[in-house]
């Protein structure tokens, strides 16, 4: 379904639904009164939202933006950065979650991850709106072209 997806909505507005997804689902995860945690399964779909088109926009937007022949480097520069965060994200999570709790880590990783999905909408709308090249029309979603080859890696990773 990832090389549907892609067609369809482009790797910007996957970026978007993934973003929105965790945002819903971490605060989620707050409103849960503690006399129903299973309640927590409900939200637990989203997850999987959340992952799969991050992983896919990802990649396709990487594919689109990076100069051909670079795309392996620039792939394994994403990977550096996603385990540097994570490596962020676990130790800095575990003080602000022992520290204040865990309404705060959740409600502040939504906070945080929607403001920075609206700086990277403001910069790219700005790089739309003062003519940008034909790239960036291509990762709006506009004329969206996909070689074979993207795709089919595409599915295999999903």
């Amino acid at each position: 379904y990832a090389a549907d997806m892609l067609a369809y909505f482009g790797p910007i507005v996957m970026l978007v639904i993934s973003t929105l997804a965790y945002s819903i689902r971490v605060v989620g995860y707050t409103l849960v009164p503690e006399s129903s945690n299973w309640m927590v399964l409900l939200l637990e779909p989203l997850h999987g939202v959340t992952f799969g088109c991050l992983k896919i926009s990802s990649v396709e937007f990487i594919s689109q933006a990076t100069p051909a022949g670079y795309d392996v480097t620039v792939q394994g520069l994403l990977a550096s950065l996603q385990g540097l965060g994570s490596l962020l994200g676990s130790s800095v999570g575990g003080f602000v979650e022992q520290r204040y709790g865990s309404d705060v880590l959740y409600r502040g990783a939504a906070l945080i991850v929607a403001v920075f999905l609206g700086l990277f909408m403001a910069v790219f709308i700005a790089d739309i709106d003062e003519g940008a090249s034909h790239k960036s029309v291509e990762l709006a979603g506009r004329d969206v072209a996909y070689s074979k080859v993207q795709v089919d890696d595409v599915d295999e990773t999903v």
